[in-house]
């Protein structure tokens, strides 16, 4: 028997169309890992002062967002 039946051809597409997808779900997993990996890292501060020397960018970025928010809270209680 030389010739795949239609049930083979479908059967081995099938497979072929998991493993593609498993492949990219692999890549998109890495790429996550290494966006956590460069958010949590310690890094110098951009603004010098403001945090101490090696805080993460998620770090970096809360206080930021703290400091912009306490000081558009004290501007909107002004008269």
């Amino acid at each position: 028997m030389g010739t795949e039946t239609m049930i083979h051809k479908q059967y081995r597409q099938r497979c072929s169309q998991d493993r593609e997808r498993g492949q990219s779900m692999i890549e998109y997993l890495v790429v996550a890992l290494a966006v956590i990996v460069l958010l949590l890292a310690p890094m110098p501060s951009v603004v010098p002062g403001k945090t101490t020397a090696n805080t993460s960018i998620l770090t970096q970025l809360s206080e930021a967002l703290r400091g912009f928010y306490s000081d558009y809270s004290w501007a909107v209680s002004q008269p």
